[in-house]
């Protein structure tokens, strides 16, 4: 009995040998080892090792995600899992969850095959892990010649399966993806069309092409597209928050928000969805259920200005300006560079009528753009020029408006403001040509010129708009 069993290990071992020099699998290969219990990888590595395969091991997935980004030489990895008991370790189904977040955020297109490898499980244990994306199970302990086998098995579909289909794709993604950049959608969506066909609907190019209806306006085709993803994976994130994001766009702020929500299900630390969500609150006007959501968002991604931006005006318009002022203030501290920063930090001065303050704000945002280098922001001389002629310092005001104007010679919201300031301070003479300049840049100013009540006296020199 010995004698066959060693035969038979004998005979598994040349047929390994044969098939591994049919494939030419390449020296530079590597098995990428992610186990939490050491004892098992150094088992592993060591199988590996005689089959004449290299490996390396990891002991964080962050680390191993960006190794797959930068080298492209591990064809497949052997991950600890221990269903039956919790760990923080991150491997198992956790690593699975965690790897398909990592391809779809990166698009990350190449397929490497993961085996998870175990003392034991059960059958409840094993359908969620091959939905999650696990491509075989490896039960230890276990001999060189099964290791052998498993890893040929999948080695040998992601040579002569996948990479086949990527090398007839390939070309024709990279044509699709220069054809988004240079905003030809229609002609994305067609090639995207023509890899389906030919090989079907993979998820990632699924969610090209939904992307690019969903920017040439084709809501429904988007939707489509996207609920495809999700009939496939039903936890696709990505897919979820494109079926959000067409529905947002179509003013359905209901449905985006259940999409989000989902989403948010998914993935708890996900902060701009919560963004999202708080912008369909907005849409809806009920400012509570926006700042909640804008809160948890801004907490999650201090240095995201559109965030911070948008829960400060709520604090503001809610007669919170000092809460939205700090909240300003610490987005500074991180992010001083950021002269959106700055123009909102001195704006949101003005409205709560602190003006001198708002001042030394553009001095301090015009300091730091010449520290880094940055063309003055117009904006910011505009905010300058505001605060100055809310003290009726109107000399003053002009002055820095015509600072604005020598950046951005047709700026019309600074041609507007001169003439105001103008008006405001008695001077008549200019102030109708003044204005008559402003609306030949922008027409649309005539509707903010007729709300504007100081304005009144000059309301019947320019017909209302319709």
């Amino acid at each position: 009995m010995a004698d066959s069993s060693a035969n038979e290990t004998l005979k598994k071992m040349r047929k390994w040998q044969k098939t591994k020099a049919e494939l030419a699998l390449q020296t530079n290969w590597k098995v990428g080892l992610f186990f939490h219990l050491k004892p098992k990888a150094a088992e592993m590595a060591k199988f590996l090792k005689e089959l004449g395969l290299r490996t390396v091991y990891f002991s964080n997935s962050q680390v191993l995600f960006q190794y797959l980004l930068e080298k492209r030489d591990i064809r497949m990895i052997l991950c600890d899992w221990e269903p039956q008991k919790t760990s923080d370790s991150g491997t198992g189904t956790d690593f699975l969850i965690n790897y398909k977040k990592f391809a779809q955020e990166k698009s990350f297109t190449q397929d490497v095959p993961i085996i998870l490898v175990t003392f034991h499980f059960t059958g409840k244990d094993l359908m969620p892990a091959i939905r999650l994306g696990a491509r075989d199970i490896l039960i230890m302990p276990t001999t060189i010649d099964i290791v052998g086998e498993k890893v040929l098995a999948n080695i040998n579909k992601t040579v002569e399966e996948k990479s086949k289909t990527l090398q007839n794709t390939e070309p024709l993604m990279d044509k699709a993806e220069e054809l988004i950049r240079t905003g030809n959608y229609r002609a994305a969506i067609k090639i995207y069309q023509e890899v389906i066909d030919e090989h079907g609907g993979a998820v990632d190019v699924l969610e090209k092409q939904a992307e690019a209806h969903l920017r040439a306006g084709q809501m429904d085709s988007a939707i489509s597209c996207f609920k495809q993803c999700v009939e496939i994976e039903k936890g696709n994130a990505r897919a979820l928050q494109g079926l959000g994001n067409c529905y947002y766009q179509m003013g359905s702020y209901r449905q985006a928000r259940e999409f989000f929500k989902k989403v948010v299900e998914l993935e708890p630390e996900n902060g701009f969805v919560d963004h999202k969500i708080g912008r369909t609150y907005m849409e809806e006007n009920n400012m509570k259920g926006a700042e909640r959501h804008l809160e948890i968002a801004a907490e999650r991604n201090p240095s995201f200005f559109e965030i911070i931006e948008d829960l400060a005006m709520i604090k503001c318009d809610h007669d919170n300006a000092d809460q939205a002022l700090k909240i300003l203030e610490k987005f500074l501290e991180t992010c001083p560079e950021d002269m959106r920063g700055h123009i909102e930090y001195a704006e949101t001065l003005i409205k709560a009528g602190k003006y001198e303050k708002a001042e030394r704000a553009v001095r301090e945002g015009l300091s730091q753009a010449e520290k880094d280098k940055y063309e003055p922001p117009v904006a910011l001389y505009n905010r300058w020029g505001i605060a100055l002629r809310k003290q009726e310092k109107y000399l003053e005001a002009i002055e820095k408006y015509g600072i604005a104007l020598r950046i951005e010679p047709n700026n019309p919201e600074i041609h507007f403001n001169i003439a105001k300031a103008r008006f405001e301070s008695g001077e008549r003479e200019l102030v109708l040509e003044k204005f008559k300049e402003c609306f030949e840049i922008d027409p649309s100013l005539k509707e903010e010129f007729w709300d504007d009540k100081l304005l009144s006296p000059l309301h019947e020199y320019f017909p209302k708009p319709d």
